[in-house]
Formats: structure tokens, C-alpha cells, sequence
């Protein structure tokens, strides 16, 4: 049989190593499922999200007690089939642009994988004789942020007008064929039929057209990942030259002629280095900038009384792609083009001194002043913030705001990592806990959400918990 492009074929050889990760990887493991449950329950009160879900759960869910099979939707009384279920799990947790996120020449949030990860696990265990813990389930989520994360340093698609969630399809793909049992001849077949269906536009993040799909785009890559597993380990075919065949190949079609390329090994960086969403429910590139704001917020109400016509201009200083992906101006038509505007952002934080997932809803974005307190900024790169930005050593997401006062006063702020990097990590991990602690106390009752938070926040007593046991205490 025809050898596989070697990119695929060093993907499956990472998915089936035999590595085992550091007691410190699988902890940051913890962290990242306990944030990513944290995101899904915090959905689960957005209209827009329950509108989207709720005709999926009541169509296709059943009441557990009246269904033997089937995975557990966090947070509701439903149960769903593997591919579903691996849909809302993943849209749950990324609806509110809150989830944990990496930033390269490509963007994305690797929890979107973690749907895909659950719903292999309970679809396996229920259907063969292999079981599995939660030590099993940390292991997997490391390997799906690595993939992801791997690819993304080296290879931008949104360059060419592409959406980052082909690698969310690749990675959820990778370790569906993993948890099911699966082989490495499964795995290579599985991830060619994922680049067969090539990568869709990202239109949908972008002024004319930011809308809702933003939120579930990430689940359909979920569920595709996991029916190319599903597939796959029932015979289905692969392709072994999809990313280098000539005119009809991936990474002709697609790359524009440039190789897939995954310069780094598969190891555990990704986890190491990933980005929390801890305080601000905003697109990350603008964290840095809504805490530089809140700072300054406190001057400007102290000695302006937050009154904007004190304001004579701000200077936004910010790296290239947030200029790229954030940056924008005039009429902002939803709550999912203001989450994705660096302006709105500043503009809510100098003016309430926060930002909450509540202000990007329309009816206080009616409040005419965050306009004309947009109208008021400039926004330019500082091609040192990009450099700090693409250095894997720094990896800092850098904004400044100065504020210029028709008194001819100015305050200015400049914050180079925000609370979620790797530099900070001891200052979020405490502020994540109590965003996991607030998420579940708001869903469930006290004596469910103590039980959910002693066993998930305790690593050693985590790693050996049955994984169908611990998501059964996630059923509303």
C-alpha cells in the first residue's frame, strides 16, 4: 500500500505514542477541561445559544432515564448520539468567545476539541468492552491541543481567507480514531478524508458578514472530525497524497501551493503555553486592551467624571493581527461582530470599568456614547508588539491605550501579556478555579456542584475517576 504523506502519517504516529505526560502537563489538563466546562455551563443562560441547541436537544435528546445510550449533555437532562453530542458539547463551549485560545501564524481554541473527546469516550465504553478514566481523557486532550496548536504556529489559513476550525476537524478527528479503538492504518485514512474536504472561508468573523456561525463553526469541525472516524474504522478509504497531490492536492488547492508544515515535534507545548480567557469575554487579541482600559477607566471617572466630551482623542497601539482581525469601524450589527471589535471593547471598559458578556447584547449597545466614544480612537501597529507576538520564547499579545483630555492632559497604559499567558499563570489559575466554581454553582445545586468541584479540582483522586461516572454528575 502507498506510503501516506508524511504530515499524516506524523500526525497518527503522535496520536498512538506511547508518551506519557508529566504530572504538571496533566494538571494544566485539568485546568483546561475545568475552563472548558466553565464556558459550556456559562452558555447555557445565552438566549442566542439556546436557541440554537434547544431544537437539536428536543428533536433528537432524550431524558437519560429513559435512554440507555447515548452521551450526557453537560448541564441539561439529554443525552444525544455520538455525532450530535459532539456538536453542542463543542458549540456549548465555544458560544461566548470565552473558551481558552492560541495564537499563531493561525488561530483557534483547542477546547473546541473537547466535545469530540467526550463523546468518543461514553460512545466507546458503551459499545465495546474498553473502558476508560479520566486520566485516559486528560491524556487526549493534550494530544488534540497539541495537533492543533502544532499546525497552527507554522501555517496561516486565514491568509488565505480560510477558518481556523479545519484543524479543530483534524484534531477531534485524530483522537476519535484513537478512543475508539481504532488503528494507525484507521487514523491516516480518517485525516486524509479530513483535508478531502478542504477548509471553509471565515467570512462569518468578519465585518459585512460576523454572525452566529462564529460560535457553532467550531462544533460542525467537531462532529465532521468525529464521522471520519466513525467512518474510518468502518472501512472507508484513504487518500495517501491529499495534501501533496498535484493540482488536486491540499496543499495546492488550498495553500497556495505552499506545504502543510509542522516544524515543531508533537510533544506537550501547546498545553504548556495555552491561552486562558480568565476575566473578558472578547476576541483574546483585545485582552490586553480591555485590562488596559479598565485601568485607566478609574482616572477618567476620578477626574472626568466618565464624561466623554473630556476626551479629545485615544491612540491605540496594537500588533498585526488584531489590525487584521479586530479593527474595525461604523455600525456593528450584533453581539458577535462587538466581540470581535477591539474599539467596543476600550470603549465599554473606559466607561463601566468592566466588561461582561451582557454588554455586547444589543439593547446596551444602544447607548449612543460607546459610539462616539469610538469615533474618538485611532488604532496603529506597533511592529515591536508583532514581533513580541510571533517570538516563541514571548508569545505576548501587547496593547497600549493614551488618552489625550482637551485640558491637555493625557494617561496612557501599556500591558504586554494578558491575565490568561503563561507569565501570569499564577495570577489566573485562582481567578479560573472561581470562574469554573461560579459556572457550576449558577447550574446545579450546592451539594452537585461540591461534589463536581472536589473531584474535578483534585488531580490524583481526577486522573483515576471512571469518565462516564464524571460525566454523569454533569446531568441536570
Amino acid at each position: 500500500m502507498k506510503n501516506f504523506d508524511p504530515e499524516i502519517q506524523k500526525i497518527t504516529d503522535y496520536c498512538f505514542s506511547e508518551k506519557r505526560f508529566s504530572d504538571g502537563v496533566l494538571n494544566m489538563a485539568k485546568y483546561a477541561l475545568m475552563d472548558a466546562m466553565s464556558c459550556a455551563m456559562l452558555s447555557l443562560k445565552n438566549p442566542h445559544c439556546l436557541q440554537h441547541i434547544n431544537p437539536l436537544l428536543n428533536q433528537f435528546g432524550l431524558n437519560p432515564e429513559n435512554r440507555q445510550r447515548g452521551i450526557i449533555i453537560p448541564g441539561t437532562a439529554f443525552k444525544l448520539d455520538l455525532f450530535q453530542a459532539s456538536y453542542v458539547i463543542s458549540s456549548m463551549t465555544r458560544w461566548l468567545d470565552y473558551n481558552d485560545t492560541w495564537l499563531a501564524k493561525e488561530w483557534g481554541h483547542p477546547s473546541d476539541n473537547i466535545g469530540a473527546i467526550i463523546s468518543a469516550i461514553i460512545f466507546t465504553q458503551q459499545n465495546t468492552d474498553i473502558k476508560f478514566t479520566m486520566d485516559d481523557m486528560l491524556d487526549a486532550i493534550i494530544r488534540a491541543y497539541e495537533i492543533q496548536g502544532v499546525l497552527a504556529l507554522d501555517n496561516s489559513f486565514n491568509k488565505a481567507g480560510y477558518d481556523h476550525v479545519v484543524l479543530v476537524r483534524l484534531s477531534s478527528a485524530a483522537l476519535a480514531i484513537r478512543l475508539m479503538g481504532g488503528t494507525k492504518q484507521q487514523c491516516n485514512n480518517a485525516l486524509s478524508n479530513v483535508f478531502m474536504d478542504g477548509a471553509c472561508l471565515r467570512a462569518y468573523r468578519h465585518t459585512p458578514n460576523t454572525g452566529w456561525r462564529k460560535s457553532w463553526a467550531a462544533g460542525d469541525a467537531s462532529r465532521q472530525g468525529v464521522y471520519h472516524a466513525f467512518q474510518a474504522l468502518n472501512g472507508e478509504m484513504g487518500y495517501p497524497t491529499a495534501l501533496t497531490a498535484e493540482q488536486w492536492g491540499f496543499n495546492h488547492v488550498i495553500l497556495r501551493d505552499r506545504p502543510l508544515l509542522s516544524n515543531n515535534e508533537y510533544n506537550d507545548y501547546v498545553m504548556r503555553n495555552i491561552l486562558y480567557k480568565i476575566t473578558y469575554p472578547i476576541e483574546f487579541h483585545a485582552q490586553t486592551a480591555v485590562e488596559c482600559a479598565i485601568h485607566l477607566h478609574k482616572i477618567f471617572k476620578e477626574k472626568y467624571q466618565a464624561n466623554i466630551d473630556n476626551i479629545k482623542s485615544i491612540n491605540i497601539s496594537t500588533h498585526e493581527a488584531a489590525m487584521r482581525i479586530i479593527n474595525k469601524t461604523g455600525a456593528l450589527n450584533n453581539p458577535a461582530d462587538r466581540d470581535h471589535c477591539i474599539q467596543y471593547g476600550i470603549a465599554v471598559a473606559l466607561l463601566d470599568g468592566q466588561l461582561e458578556s451582557h454588554m455586547f447584547a444589543d439593547a446596551y449597545a444602544s447607548n449612543t456614547t460607546l459610539d462616539k466614544l469610538r469615533g474618538k480612537m485611532q488604532i496603529q501597529e506597533n511592529p515591536e508588539y508583532t514581533r513580541l507576538y510571533f517570538d516563541s520564547n514571548k508569545r505576548a499579545i501587547a496593547n497600549k491605550i493614551e488618552i489625550l483630555y482637551i485640558d491637555g492632559q493625557s494617561e496612557e497604559m501599556e500591558i504586554h501579556y494578558p491575565l490568561g499567558h503563561r507569565e501570569r499563570r499564577n495570577e489566573a489559575i485562582p481567578l479560573l478555579v472561581n470562574k469554573f466554581n461560579r459556572s457550576i454553582n449558577e447550574r446545579f445545586d450546592s451539594d452537585t456542584a461540591k461534589t463536581i468541584e472536589n473531584i474535578t479540582s483534585d488531580i490524583e483522586q481526577l486522573k483515576l475517576y471512571p469518565v462516564e461516572q464524571w460525566l454523569s454528575l454533569w446531568k441536570k
